[in-house]
């Protein structure tokens, strides 16, 4: 049922807030030590004051069930079913008139509050009855939730919200229901509702809709209205009284909220209401199943209630669940609970996510060495210098290809104008006058009223000419904006666009500095998203001094054409023809000519074909100065990245990166649960000394499972810190095709580690390979290794049942196997003596011992090709002077001369 749903959603949403507070703690505590160690503070906190009150408020967020609707279509019954707490004011003529929050308490009571959250003074009362299944006195509730009919239109009292505190399990979470008085019932209750909306962040929306009366347009209106101002809401909708046919009305009682009664009467109604309903917001386009962010439901209220009552005083008559309604309604609380799940589950990643940030920042501490940063900072120095320069030419050239458009852009608007002149004139003798209750509100604008007789505003001749002229205005505004916009497109990309591209590419080419994105990507380990952002403005800025020329061109137009035909100036026309047409039956064909006529002749083409050009120069500017901006906070960045002492921090590296590890691996695994779910082992392929390798087992939520195993870690303490300590620093040596890749880890166990990777067909000490393929391995193998040094790690573990062979006989270092260390000094020879050894190996030599200076006594077999003797002597001297880049070289030089 869903009240174990319910139970699970809490009981999991608190116990990864309980992780993640406990990763902070530990991440307190690290920066303890780290200043402990160094014995003075260090200057970036590895958690920011800002970072840390953002992640606890995004963990403490208020989770706001938000239930609205129509008048009358049972959202307050919808609140007590929900709760099985008969709390709310139901069946009540006038209804909720007030917006209530229903909040955790332990002391059941209900409060007026103002808008501003002060607490109105005397108005806290108790509130009776508060275990689940038990009818409060809903008249101590009814007092503050329900208004008089004359109160209802007094804003200040209809803004007063209701706080009702529960004791209840669905509240205990941080989730607040809020009821909302029922839209479109008049515009003060409407304008609070708008309000409340605008300052309420909504997760979850149910809308409830009256099934007596079906989907009606007042409806439709309010749905759109929350889809456009809740972006990110999950909506629920709700056909209530799918039981009740539309004669059951006149047996009501005084209202058509669900009655309190047992017996109210009812009548049968056509079981499709629901799929009617259904049916009615697809074709609206207001309903897409296929989103995920969408449900709908046909409950009935009242039924479940009877059903509740009945198995409350018969409860050997029958399971609650074999009955229709309580099965519907389950269903629809299940989703509920599933959407408030996927938003707890946002709320959690999204404080994870800033964790990631700021333990990459300490990662990067302790794993970084500095390598000629003063002739890395002089080269990206000169780059930026170049960009500059070539984004400077780029600009000026742009502004002169836009300037000397600028008569032609004229010619184009007023081609445009004068094209669609006969259409509109043809158009308008077709257009019969009608009222259009759409451009009746514009009517009843206070400019309006003030300017204009109310007898001539409220006439429905005038109506109608207003409405004519709306339609005829809403002609010529598509038809000029499409004929611009394709005519202005067209000069933009085959003239503008073509004259400045060598510019763009020039200067995208200097960005492209590889020095330069390197020490990019680096800065991010610091400042985090921040980076990135400067980096993009930089590539958004220069693109957008070409490519948002469309939009400003759009814009401009668009402004242009709405400041013309404004509410103002189009009542004025209709009053300028109100008189010719309030003596006669109909406008003739000549007098709707006349209006249309008038309506063209007010565009201004040269005006708007200026503030086509000027918004074009302003585009171009802004970008043009946010992308010196970017270059300045890049040259910053790049500078604090010189000056960072990542030496003096490498000495204390291995006193710290196993508490560093353990955080961030157990986070990233809290994280990796939440998107795929529980670990599923399947049957077991290999068991090792130290680690197992598993199928895996339906359940794992990964494109194709079938490319992946799983390796469990499971042993003493000591090598399970062992294997966190590699997980970490494998999953900071990134993604590669050398690498096995790595979907995520899990955690299940407080010594265990499951590791989600990629899956090979066998390794490189039991694979059969020839000659060519050895060497093909061994260069995959060195590949690999150049990435890992470029992550500044040297891996120190390279053998061959380290080394993973796909079905194509290609190789992957399993990069979890390493024995790794940061890169500094003469550490990168350590790997490169193991790619000796392990040519040498491939070739059916071995090792014997080795020299008091450190380098092997090897023993080659006879068959050895020369070029690979000589370079498995250069790579196992100890002192070898040949770099990775050396043997990546060579052993392509020897593949492509190899003829056996």
């Amino acid at each position: 049922m869903a009240t174990d749903r319910v139970d699970d959603t809490f009981a999991s949403h608190i116990e990864k807030k309980r992780k993640i507070n406990e990763t902070i703690s530990y991440t307190e505590a690290l920066q303890h030590l780290i200043e402990q160690l160094l014995e003075t503070p260090i200057a970036q906190k590895l958690i920011l004051e800002d970072e840390d009150i953002e992640i606890r408020e995004t963990l403490e967020q208020t989770s706001v069930i938000a239930v609205t609707g129509e008048r009358n279509c049972g959202k307050s019954s919808l609140i007590n079913a929900l709760l099985d707490q008969w709390v709310m004011p139901a069946a009540d003529s006038p209804c909720t008139s007030r917006v209530v929050r229903v909040k955790y308490s332990k002391d059941p009571h209900a409060i007026l509050v103002n808008f501003d959250g002060t607490a109105v003074e005397d108005s806290k009362l108790q509130l009776q009855g508060t275990k689940q299944g038990e009818k409060h006195d809903r008249q101590t509730l009814r007092r503050l939730a329900v208004l008089k009919e004359e109160d209802r239109e007094d804003k200040e009292l209809v803004k007063q919200m209701v706080e009702v505190g529960l004791d209840h399990p669905l509240l205990q979470c941080g989730v607040q229901i809020v009821d909302s008085p029922g839209k479109n019932e008049n515009e003060t209750l409407d304008q609070v509702v708008q309000e409340f909306t605008k300052a309420t962040s909504i997760p979850v929306l149910i809308y409830v809709i009256d099934g007596k009366n079906s989907l009606r347009s007042s409806d439709m209106a309010s749905i759109q209205f929350f889809k456009e101002k809740c972006l990110d809401t999950r909506i629920v909708y709700v056909c209530n009284k799918v039981d009740v046919d539309t004669r059951a009305k006149e047996m009501d009682r005084g209202s058509d909220e669900e009655s309190d009664e047992e017996d109210a009467p009812t009548v049968a109604r056509s079981t499709n209401m629901g799929v009617r309903v259904r049916g009615e917001l697809s074709d609206c386009c207001l309903l897409d199943e296929r989103s995920s962010k969408e449900v709908y439901h046909a409950i009935s209220v009242r039924e479940v209630r009877k059903a509740r009552r009945q198995s409350q005083s018969n409860p050997e008559e029958g399971d609650l669940g074999s009955n229709e309604y309580i099965r519907n309604f389950e269903t629809f609380k299940e989703d509920v609970m599933l959407f408030l799940r996927a938003h707890f589950n946002k709320l959690v990643l999204k404080a994870i996510e800033k964790l990631e940030e700021c333990h990459s920042r300490c990662f990067y501490s302790f794993s970084s060495k500095q390598r000629g940063i003063e002739e890395e900072g002089m080269e990206m120095t000169k780059a930026l210098e170049d960009a500059s320069s070539s984004e400077e030419r780029l600009f000026e050239q742009l502004v002169e290809a836009v300037d000397s458009k600028t008569d032609r852009i004229k010619a184009i608007v007023s081609g445009a104008v004068t094209l669609i002149e006969e259409d509109t004139m043809n158009m308008a003798k077709r257009l019969k006058l009608q009222k259009v209750i759409a451009y009746d509100h514009f009517l009843k604008c206070p400019d309006i009223t003030e300017q204009f007789e109310k007898h001539i505003l409220e006439d429905q001749k005038f109506s109608k000419l207003h409405a004519f002229c709306y339609e005829i205005r809403n002609y010529i505004v598509n038809k000029v904006f499409r004929k611009v916009e394709e005519d202005l497109e067209s000069l933009l990309e085959n003239d503008v666009a073509s004259a400045v591209w060598p510019f763009i590419i020039e200067t995208m080419d200097v960005l492209d500095n590889p020095t330069l994105k390197r020490n990019l990507d680096t800065a991010y380990q610091f400042f985090g998203a921040e980076t990135t952002q400067c980096r993009d403005q930089t590539r958004k800025s220069l693109a957008g001094l070409v490519f948002s020329l469309l939009r400003a061109v759009k814009s401009a137009l668009s402004t242009a054409l709405q400041r013309t035909y404004a509410v103002l100036p189009m009542v004025g026309t209709a009053r300028m023809f109100y008189e010719d047409y309030v003596g006669q039956r109909r406008l003739n064909n000549d007098q709707k000519q006349d209006v249309a006529r008038h309506l063209i002749s007010k565009l201004d083409t040269n005006e708007i074909a200026l503030s086509i050009v000027s918004s074009c120069r302003e585009a171009m500017s802004h970008n043009h100065r946010l992308f010196g901006e970017s270059l300045k906070k890049i040259d910053w960045l790049k500078t604090e990245v010189q000056v960072q002492h990542l030496e003096h921090l490498e000495a204390i590296r291995s006193k710290v990166i196993w508490e560093l590890a353990q955080i961030d691996v157990r986070n990233r695994a809290l994280k990796y649960a939440i998107t795929k779910g529980k670990p599923i082992l399947g049957e077991i392929l290999h068991r090792g000394k130290h680690s197992a390798i598993h199928n895996l087992a339906e359940g794992w939520q990964l494109t194709d499972p079938d490319k992946y195993v799983v390796r469990v870690f499971q042993g003493s303490q000591e090598e399970c810190k062992h294997g966190i300590t590699n997980l970490y620093y494998a999953f900071n040596c990134g993604e590669s095709e050398y690498f096995a890749g790595i979907d995520g880890w899990s955690l299940p166990e407080s010594w265990s580690l499951y590791v989600v990777m990629e899956k090979a067909a066998t390794s490189l000490d039991q694979a059969n390979l020839s000659p060519r393929q050895r060497l093909e391995v061994t260069l995959d193998v060195v590949r690999g290794i150049d990435v890992i040094h470029s992550r500044n790690f040297v891996y120190r573990d390279l053998k061959a049942n380290n080394i993973l062979i796909t079905a194509d006989n290609r190789a992957k270092i399993n990069i979890c196997k390493g024995k790794y260390e940061a890169l500094h000094g003469q550490a990168a020879n350590f790997d490169i003596q193991q790619i000796g050894e392990l040519l040498l190996w491939l070739h059916g030599g071995e090792t014997i011992e080795g020299n008091p200076t450190g380098s092997l006594r090897i023993r080659k077999p006879k068959e050895c090709d020369g070029r690979v003797s000589k370079l498995i002597d250069r790579c196992v001297a100890w002192r070898n002077k040949i770099t990775i880049r050396d043997i990546i070289f060579e052993l392509q030089a020897i593949l492509r001369d190899f003829n056996g």
